[in-house]
């Protein structure tokens, strides 16, 4: 029986309520039935004591990024977490049982956060007197999904034919607006949905320099590449080198007002920057080439270090800011997107990177992945999960002055896949210039080592 079918039957859900699910979370089809499904389904029943499968659904459907965390490594601890905090509250083990179960099931997105957001939420509401109960209400905050007809009919289709039901046997409802999956640090993320355009991003205002407390969004484009490129008649052993290259559109818009500030983030941000001396039809502003430092270059790598490349840019413009203007009370909204379907994989998943993230070294995580660990390439992946924790967590030092800087009240980070922005002629330039500008990079960097 597809998996699809089991999810649906399990949970009693309808085709649309499926339709929903794969289209908040594209990624849960690729998930192991045996591994990762069944397993949350089991551990939800025995644990929240849901014996309708309806109760199983309506969490499901509430939040169905739990189906991306695992037993043992996530959704277990955070059960711990919340009954000894009710216990140190000072209810009995039966009363921290069932407060707990209500807890989860009024809030089921509990479950889908991070352990250490998670455990640092619960040690703030302990220090400020606060009752976990009350604290854990769900809240009408977080980013609202927009479905329109164009973005759901697709994934419900191809849920619908998994299990077997014919075309005219389901409906969409596109006005289901309703339906809201409250992100884990509570606050909305930019309005930049699967029917955002380029245009749309480049119309928003760049106002990480005005001197308000409005929200801020930044946008980054990245691309890798590598020279020579990976053929069947070349040779294993050749030398190869890698470069990257990333464009902040909101900053390419702005033309030369913030180029001295990116400038200095990008030389603290790369050793090898490429200059820009040739005469090509790439933007002036607003853009970045950079050779790939590290070892073993291929395309994925280079890929994945071009999505570090543009965080750790933007980390640099945040502490430009956090040094003129006091940012406690503004919310950041960072998206990167990549046209690699290979980085996108591993890092669509914000709340597992922070998890991955928080661990001290490489060793104490355990990389809860498709396929072998070495495609990972965790000595690419875990420095970009630290960077983006620190971000998010607001650990951020100015090292020269010894001083902690605040980058924003919450810094949100979201990985995206270039192809879920409505294609045109404009995104397809652009895509096809940043490649370039990445090739280009790889040629700079073969060419001076």
């Amino acid at each position: 029986m597809p998996k699809i079918a089991i999810i649906q039957e399990e949970c009693n859900l309808s085709s649309n309520d499926i339709g929903i699910i794969v289209v908040t979370v594209p990624s849960i089809l690729s998930l192991s039935l045996k591994k990762k499904i069944k397993p949350c389904f089991e551990f939800l029943r025995s644990k929240l004591q849901l014996t309708n499968p309806s109760d199983l659904g309506s969490i499901i459907l509430s939040s169905p990024r739990i189906l991306m965390h695992g037993v043992d490594t996530s959704l277990s601890p955070k059960l711990q977490m919340i009954q000894q905090a009710l216990l140190y509250e000072g209810l009995s083990d039966t009363r921290s049982i069932s407060e707990m179960i209500s807890i989860v099931k009024k809030n089921p997105s509990i479950l889908a956060t991070s352990n250490t957001i998670l455990r640092a939420r619960i040690d703030k509401y302990i220090y400020e007197g606060k009752s976990l109960k009350e604290s854990f209400k769900p809240k009408s905050v977080g980013r609202k999904k927009i479905y329109t007809q164009q973005n759901i009919d697709k994934p419900m289709r191809e849920a619908s034919s998994r299990v077997g039901v014919k075309k005219g046997h389901f409906t969409t409802n596109s006005n289901r607006n309703s339906f809201d999956e409250t992100k884990q640090s509570g606050t909305s993320m930019p309005d930049l949905q699967h029917s955002s355009s380029l245009r749309d991003i480049k119309k928003l205002p760049f106002s990480l320099y005005d001197f308000q407390n409005e929200p801020v969004s930044i946008v980054a484009f990245a691309s890798g590449s590598i020279f020579p490129a990976d053929d069947i008649n070349t040779v294993r052993g050749t030398r190869r080198a890698g470069g990257i290259a990333i464009q902040f559109p909101q900053l390419t818009e702005a033309g030369e007002v913030f180029h001295s500030r990116f400038q200095d983030a990008t030389r603290l941000s790369f050793g090898m920057i490429m200059p820009r001396t040739d005469i090509s039809n790439l933007p002036q502003y607003g853009l970045v080439q950079a050779g790939f430092p590290f070892l073993r270059p291929s395309r994925a790598r280079c890929e994945l270090y071009a999505c570090h490349g543009a965080l750790k840019v933007t980390l640099q413009l945040l502490k430009q800011t956090a040094e003129e203007k006091n940012m406690r009370d503004v919310d950041v909204n960072i998206d990167i997107y990549t046209h690699s379907t290979y980085a996108w994989n591993l890092l669509k998943d914000s709340e597992i990177l922070l998890d991955w993230g928080s661990a001290s070294t490489v060793e104490d995580v355990h990389f809860d992945i498709p396929g072998p660990l070495s495609l990972a390439n965790t000595d690419l992946l875990f420095p970009l999960t630290k960077t983006m924790h620190r971000m998010a967590n607001n650990a951020v030092i100015n090292r020269s002055r010894n001083k902690r800087l605040c980058i924003g009240r919450t810094v949100n980070i979201r990985f995206q896949y270039i192809g879920d922005l409505l294609y045109d002629e404009e995104i397809g330039k652009v895509t096809k210039e940043l490649q370039y500008a990445a090739k280009k990079a790889a040629i700079w960097q073969y060419e001076r080592l």
